[in-house]
């Protein structure tokens, strides 16, 4: 089977790949299209895409090929396709906790891990959405692509391509996970800055401090002092 297969219109890539799997697989395999009609993104939402504009893109990797926990796999998986596009572009990117990927401010990247059992065997699940050449993003305002930041036109074919051997090669490095949380904190979007957070509702200024080991966001807040989070539980308005 190829890596990578090419999908001219699909809903979900994360929801197609299994369905190319007739036996266990021992290296990774994609799929990508650049008209995604029913993407997902992390814990419900819903990933929007123009077609033709941007990449979306699932990729494959047998659960027995990385030796660190789900949560440094996750924080792995951020920092290598940050590291890819920062590369590219010669601009500052970086993680928005807990994987959404930030361009000179704006979100570039959505990444979704799930993990699934396909043939009796156990697979990380890697979704990840990629504006690219979108110009457009109406209200939402805090979103941007690759050409709105840097104001050049990316060839969606060769950018897939490229952007799938780059994750291939470095995904399945063995990296301790300290040095991945390290990694993952010196790139951690708005770090160490005052910025709008929105807890239960009610907002209040606060200053990201760290991520830990389980995945938990340290914020000191302005008016409830130190506290820690999990996903969803805290938004980051800034």
């Amino acid at each position: 089977m190829n890596s990578l297969l090419y999908l001219p219109i699909v809903g979900s890539t994360n929801d197609e790949i299994s369905n190319f799997v007739e036996e266990e697989l021992s290296a990774p395999f994609a799929v990508y299209t650049f008209n995604q009609t029913k993407g997902r993104g992390q814990y419900g939402n819903v990933w929007e895409s123009i077609e033709n504009k941007n990449l979306a893109y699932s990729l494959l990797i047998p659960c027995s090929s990385i030796r660190i926990s789900a949560t440094h796999f996750n924080f792995h998986t951020a920092l290598v396709v940050r590291d890819f596009l920062a590369n590219i572009t010669d601009i500052q990117a970086e993680v928005k906790w807990p994987n959404d990927i930030i361009l000179n401010g704006k979100k570039v990247v959505g990444i979704l891990l799930e993990k699934k059992k396909i043939h009796h065997h156990d697979y990380y699940i890697i979704g990840i959405g990629v504006n690219i050449l979108q110009e457009n993003f109406e209200e939402i305002s805090k979103a941007g692509s690759l050409k709105t930041q840097t104001n050049k036109d990316f060839d969606l074919q060769e950018f897939a391509k490229s952007f799938h051997s780059y994750l291939v090669k470095h995904l399945l490095e063995d990296k301790k996970e300290i040095k991945i949380l390290q990694e993952y904190n010196n790139h951690l979007f708005r770090r160490f800055k005052v910025s709008v957070f929105e807890k239960n509702t009610l907002r209040q200024n606060g200053i990201i401090q760290s991520v830990d080991n389980e995945g938990y966001l340290h914020v000191e807040l302005e008016q409830d002092g130190n506290q820690k989070f999990y996903y969803k539980e805290i938004k980051l308005l800034y």
